[in-house]
């Protein structure tokens, strides 16, 4: 969290000295997109990179060098997940769950795949392995290990989600039959916790907005947003507001034109039923 408040504090200091990022990156030599990187806390920041960007913004208050020189400080602390290292973890996944756990709500269309946090261990290991066929038992089970803890966090203290699954992904027999009906049984019972809403999108449904594309949406409390789109490779962040509105209203299709809560709950229920 204290590397999102970092983001947030330079951001708005930046704005208040009436700089783009472009000119600060100028003015420090720096890269072009380093300032929004450390703006979006999608990397960690050196203190001493904190200190230049102070006095650039004319920074003078000790109180509040000596805060954010702190929040620095506290964002190069590691992780929960970082422990499991590069095979379980790749940087751009190591990203999103750093994000994914500041975020104060998540918005998600899956196209063909349960939401990492709500995968059971069984199911997980399925996904894993055929998507890294050439890494070891022991890498894969280390993959699984870290999808475990983080549906632990996000049960038991996750941000609100609110998931639109497309019917292929219920009816997609990952891992086999035992194995998908206790996924399907997971999913409801997730469905019943306060914060995590999941709809269906009926195949009957047809075309719609986001043909071909799973996406998530997620929120922070400074009032920013972040569009993440992963491929088999990498992951793409979007920030811009024309982005972001663009996948908020297809979402909000998506979720106009899916079964209720109740109903997809049903379906759930009705396709483990018949597996």
């Amino acid at each position: 969290m204290s590397k999102r408040q970092l983001g947030a504090a330079l951001r708005r200091l930046r704005r208040a000295a009436n700089l783009t990022g472009d000119e600060v990156a100028r003015r420090l030599e720096w890269s072009g997109p380093k300032i929004s990187n450390i703006e979006t806390a999608r990397v960690t920041t050196h203190p001493n990179d904190v200190r230049l960007l102070l006095d650039l913004y004319d920074v003078r208050s000790e109180d509040e060098r000596a805060l954010l020189l702190e929040l620095c400080r506290g964002s190069r602390m590691p992780g929960w997940w970082q422990r499991y290292g590069n095979k379980a973890l790749q940087n751009w996944a190591n990203q999103h769950i750093g994000l994914e756990d500041a975020a104060t709500e998540i918005r998600y269309f899956g196209i063909d795949l349960v939401y990492g946090p709500l995968q059971t261990s069984d199911y997980a290991r399925s996904v894993i392995s055929a998507g890294s066929p050439d890494h070891s038992g022991q890498d894969i089970e280390k993959s699984v290990q870290l999808r475990a803890e983080r549906r632990e966090h996000f049960l038991a203290n996750g941000s609100p989600l609110w998931g639109v699954l497309d019917e292929a992904v219920i009816r997609r027999t990952v891992g086999g039959s035992t194995v998908m009906r206790q996924q399907l049984d997971f999913l409801v019972e997730a469905c019943t916790l306060p914060h995590v809403t999941l709809q269906i999108l009926p195949l009957a449904a047809g075309a719609h907005a986001a043909m071909g594309t799973a996406f998530r949406i997620q929120s922070f409390d400074d009032g920013s947003s972040i569009v993440y789109v992963e491929n088999l490779t990498s992951a793409q962040y979007l920030e811009r507001a024309s982005d972001i509105k663009k996948y908020s209203v297809a979402f909000d299709f998506l979720r106009a034109v899916a079964l209720s809560p109740e109903d997809s709950a049903t379906l759930m229920k009705k396709v483990a039923r018949e597996l």
